[in-house]
């Protein structure tokens, strides 16, 4: 495979990987929040920002110092994410109306998107995009192949986020957003807890 072809997969790579079903469950749990799809677009896109900050991390701690990451350590980081899944379910479950958000709406509210993809690209969901950097032939093409693979995980869940605010926005206009937050809070909690339980059942 040569090297531009190597940097393309590592771009659609991202794009993939931001469509994993608990990027878009924890997603799903947030977007209810924004009243723009605009604004659906930045908080996406500020997912992936967190998320590829992580993967940064830990690419070039593998890339340039051999780091290696024990089981313990990704199980670890899996319960986080369970947790983190079951607090986004139980948050979203007891949103309250309108009003409320707007009251609440905080710094911490505008960079909770980014937090939980900090957390997401702890997890060994990322393993994959690791994995392959550390066979590719120069430390270069492995820096180039992991930058790509951020940037297409950080556009396709902005777009991802945009698209999944439309129906939100829509139920919002037919006062039936809690239905909308409500479904997206359980699939969150479900989620984490079905996690913990496997994470718990493995070890």
């Amino acid at each position: 495979m040569s090297p531009a072809e190597t940097l393309g997969l590592g771009l659609l790579l991202g794009v993939r990987h931001a469509l994993d079903p608990d990027h878009v469950v924890a997603m799903g749990t947030l977007v209810g929040r924004e009243g723009r799809s605009s604004a659906a677009f930045r908080a996406g896109l500020s997912w992936g920002v967190g998320h590829t900050v992580s993967v940064l991390l830990f690419g070039v701690a593998i890339v340039l110092f051999g780091l290696r990451v024990s089981g313990a350590i990704e199980r670890a980081v899996e319960a986080m994410v369970a947790l983190m899944m079951i607090g986004l379910g139980i948050v979203a479950l007891r949103r309250r109306d309108e009003d409320d958000l707007e009251r609440r709406a905080s710094r911490l509210e505008r960079v909770r998107p980014a937090v939980v993809g900090l957390v997401h690209g702890l997890a060994g969901s990322a393993g994959l995009a690791l994995l392959a950097m550390t066979t590719l032939p120069t430390r270069g093409l492995a820096l180039g192949y992991l930058v790509l693979f951020g940037a297409g995980t950080t556009v396709s869940m902005g777009l991802a986020t945009a698209a999944l605010s439309v129906p939100a926005l829509y139920l919002r206009r037919k006062a039936a957003s809690r239905v909308f937050v409500r479904v997206a809070g359980a699939l969150g909690l479900v989620w984490g807890s079905g996690l913990l339980v496997a994470l718990f059942v493995q070890s």
